[in-house]
């Protein structure tokens, strides 16, 4: 096609003509029939089906032509235009003349946007789309490159002017893959597609987290894990058991198919009083399964109401002294926290069916501002518990004091010739570390020269200090027991060293002296720690309480044979107390149940 293209002068200006088109008017110049989205403009110079396409300018005018004189047609070969003048003839002499165009609407434009609400099987795809006039429907293009190949249902956009939001959800997709996809939109002038995005679908394989357990109770405990689904509706549940094969499962719960954390918990009842169980949290989607870490719990201890008075800077041990084959209590501290001079020393015989205070007339003691200093132990060997008392009178000017009160089987009467250093602010237990069979006596503790910790020898006419070698602590406790079954006592040591620094230490018996055998234990001061076997294993395990400088704590630590490892038995933090073993009510597995003496140091 030849065209001579002369001379175009437009000014154009764009107005709104209606709701449904754009207004065109301009100087028209012209030697050939020109289409103008949809109008001819035939004249006599030329072919009269001649047509050229053009477009407006940045001004809004088009390129007809110039340099002209006589008589166009300008007609309409697309339905929806008019004209001003209403005459479609236009004469041409070397002058401007303006025709007026009212369009009709165009192809639609299409903006493709993030995908949303992606999970491992569906997401929902979105872009927007601007009808311009049109009656517009839209729909997505997808699949795994960008050639596609899947498309989403489809939607109507209506015929407007203006950007609209399209969003469209699609399923059945693949989990853990990548998607491309982009938005088309259609009307009856033509078809455009938005850019091509892509996102991927999540895993849909949960994870599982075991959580610590809550709630204990003497035969119940809660048992708490979390789970994120990654996009697939999971479930989850608890495997527990007494070993990691575990054997039992609670219910399934539901948590959905979020991308969040969601956490669950199933409460366990009937589990046997201080035995040892083992749990995890189990997830499963239809893409997999996963498993949270192995936790060891024992149930829960509870208080049988003993109706024991509450003492503050107190001392408590079992012991069966009247040889009724139930232990009994002794227990000293002082009973008003204002008035430390209100120390007690009381004996509460166990009678089967609760305590009795017995009324055994020993002096008033109170540990100072901590300590657990009264223990029971047959120092003579005459087959009744004897006592060992320490600690402050009530005269808290007099220095403190240790003392030995042999049980007559009527009473108790003070021994004068156990001549032992007084200490306040620490322990005292009996024990025969060098299997003589006479019961020695271990303490700790503060006095005029400083923090100690000493073994006395029981030589059957008194006592010996042996230079032990132990670190003195302060604000402390130690008791004696074999905990590597060497056939030799050995000991656990915790208080506050001076270096100013907390211990709590595991001192080994070689039979030629003690060797500290780093067990690592945390340290603790205002502390109280005590032997058992609780899960009867044949392994002494430890109970300790006290304040590690950076809070409150009271943990059971199993001896695996090779160490220790913390239970986490749920035990309210305690310090400046006290705690013991002993099977304080009937039980068909003969378990130590606990005995703390509920008081706390204010930390303030």
């Amino acid at each position: 096609m030849n065209i001579k293209q002369l001379l175009f002068v437009a000014v154009a200006v764009l107005l709104a003509a209606d709701v449904h088109a754009q207004a065109i008017f301009g100087t028209v110049r012209t030697t050939a029939g020109v289409r103008i989205e949809g109008v001819l403009i035939r004249g006599t110079r030329v072919s009269p089906l001649q047509v050229v396409t053009t477009t407006t300018d940045a001004s809004g005018g088009y390129v007809l032509g110039a340099s002209l004189s006589g008589t166009y047609v300008v007609q309409a070969i697309e339905a929806g235009y008019t004209f001003t003048p209403t005459t479609s003839n236009v004469t041409v002499s070397g002058s401007s003349v303006m025709v007026h165009f009212t369009s009709p609407s165009t192809v639609p434009a299409a903006t493709t946007s993030v995908a949303t609400n992606v999970t491992a099987t569906s997401a929902t795809l979105r872009g927007s789309v601007n009808p311009n006039g049109g009656a517009t429907t839209a729909y997505f293009e997808y699949g795994l490159t960008a050639s596609y190949g899947s498309v989403s249902s489809s939607v109507n956009v209506g015929n407007g002017t203006n950007s609209a939001p399209v969003s469209i959800n699609v399923s059945n997709l693949l989990n853990g893959t990548n998607y491309h996809f982009r938005i088309v939109a259609n009307n009856s002038h033509g078809t455009r597609t938005g850019s091509d995005m892509n996102f991927p679908t999540l895993s849909g394989i949960p994870t599982a987290t075991t959580g610590k357990p809550t709630d204990a109770g003497a035969t119940t405990i809660r048992l708490n894990g979390s789970v994120v689904p990654n996009g697939a509706n999971a479930s989850a549940w608890f495997e527990w058991g007494p070993t990691t094969n575990y054997g039992n499962i609670t219910a399934v719960q539901a948590l959905g198919g979020g991308t969040t954390t969601t956490h669950f918990s199933q409460v366990v009842t009937r589990l046997v009083t201080a035995a040892i169980y083992h749990y995890r949290a189990v997830a499963m989607t239809s893409f997999g399964t996963n498993y949270g870490a192995d936790v060891l719990f024992p149930p829960g201890f509870s208080d049988i109401s003993a109706g024991l008075p509450g003492i503050w800077r107190g001392s408590a041990s079992w012991g069966d002294y009247d040889n009724d084959g139930r232990l009994d209590i002794v227990f000293i501290g002082s009973t008003n926290t204002s008035n430390s001079t209100l120390a007690i020393s009381q004996v509460w015989r166990n009678t089967g069916s609760g305590f009795t205070n017995i009324n055994a007339e020993l002096p008033g003691r109170n540990t100072g501002i901590h300590g657990n200093m009264v223990a029971w132990g047959d120092y003579d060997n005459d087959g009744r518990l004897d006592l060992l008392l320490a600690g402050l009178s009530n005269n808290l000017s007099l220095a403190p004091l240790c003392e030995v009160w042999r049980n007559t089987g009527s009473g108790f009467v003070l021994n004068t010739n156990a001549v032992l250093p007084g200490v306040w602010n620490g322990s005292v237990a009996w024990g025969d570390y060098d299997n003589d069979g006479r019961r020695d006596i271990l303490l700790t503790g503060v006095r005029a020269s400083g923090a100690i910790a000493q073994v006395w020898r029981n030589t059957v006419c008194g006592f010996t200090n042996i230079n032990a070698g132990l670190p003195g602590v302060n604000y402390s406790s130690a008791a004696w027991g074999d905990y590597d079954n060497d056939g030799r006592l050995d000991i656990l040591l915790s208080g506050l060293d001076s270096n100013a620094g907390v211990i709590t230490e595991v001192w080994r018996n070689t039979g030629s002296g003690f060797v500290n055998i780093n067990a690592g234990l945390p340290g603790i001061h205002y502390s109280s720690v005590a032997w058992g076997d609780y899960n009867n294993d044949g392994r002494l395990d430890i109970l300790l309480a006290g304040d590690t400088g950076g809070g409150f704590i009271s943990q059971v630590w199993r001896n695996t044979g090779s160490g220790f490892i913390n239970i986490n038995a749920g035990l309210p933090g305690l310090a400046g107390g006290s705690v013991a073993w002993g099977a304080g009510r009937s039980s068909q597995f003969s378990r130590p149940d606990l005995l703390p003496a509920h008081s706390t140091r204010n930390k303030s």
